[in-house]
């Protein structure tokens, strides 16, 4: 049996190269969509059969380092196909409710009518990841940060800075020079001291968020996500 969401719009329907694209060409990422029409009035519908939308994912579980990756690298490629193909990356829809996973992969909606920048509907993704991270994986933590951090600013490059999440692990690794390795214990084999007291600088910003959530003072995100220097 066939799962479909709607979609309805206050406007006349007009079907554009945009559907007849998505038609006629496979691109990967992007949900089977059909559109019509009647009156003032518009309805478009996605197949979603064995996928799970984001927002029924996270309820029960939480956002980890590697959903960050999994996700970023779908919506890059995504952006290219979509390029190749002269559709508008602010026509999809980053909302929970109208992201769908399945066969290890994201999958999202392309709404026509859609009239909303990326940037915004991008930020406004964050701030939910925000509330449903999990806060014992620092690398999530980390990532996390960046993103909310880099997405308040205004026309940001969202391509360079999915780019910069997925290479996160690799640059901190990068840029630490071996020679600054040093151990205060060789004989008891103790972690570096640059270790210790980066995972030092991460768990106290992981606990005061954690204690923030707690208290369910999440109406301001900038004190939530805190800076690097605190």
């Amino acid at each position: 049996m066939e799962r479909i969401i709607t979609i309805e719009a206050k406007e006349i329907y007009r079907e554009d190269y945009q559907i007849k694209m998505i038609r006629l060409n496979k691109i990967e990422g992007l949900l089977p969509i059909r559109g019509i029409g009647w009156g003032t009035k518009s309805q478009y519908s996605y197949k979603v059969n064995g996928k799970v939308s984001m927002g029924g994912i996270y309820e029960r579980g939480k956002v980890k380092a590697e959903d960050i990756n999994s996700f970023a690298k779908n919506v890059l490629c995504l952006m290219d196909d979509l390029e190749k193909h002269l559709l508008d990356i602010n026509k999809l829809l980053f909302q929970k409710d109208y992201i769908f996973y399945g066969r290890e992969r994201f999958y999202f909606c392309y709404y026509p009518p859609c009239n909303r920048e990326v940037y915004e509907e991008f930020h406004e993704l964050m701030e939910y990841f925000v509330k449903h991270i999990d806060y014992n994986d620092e690398i999530a933590v980390e990532k996390l940060h960046f993103l909310y951090d880099k997405t308040r600013e205004e026309n940001y490059d969202l391509e360079e800075l999915l780019k910069q999440s997925i290479g996160m692990e690799k640059s901190e690794e990068e840029e630490i020079p071996i020679q600054e390795i040093s151990y205060i214990d060789e004989e008891e084999k103790e972690e570096p001291v640059f270790v210790r007291e980066k995972k030092a600088s991460v768990i106290c910003r992981a606990k005061k968020m954690i204690k923030r959530r707690k208290k369910k003072k999440w109406g301001d995100f900038d004190d939530l996500l805190l800076d690097e220097e605190v």
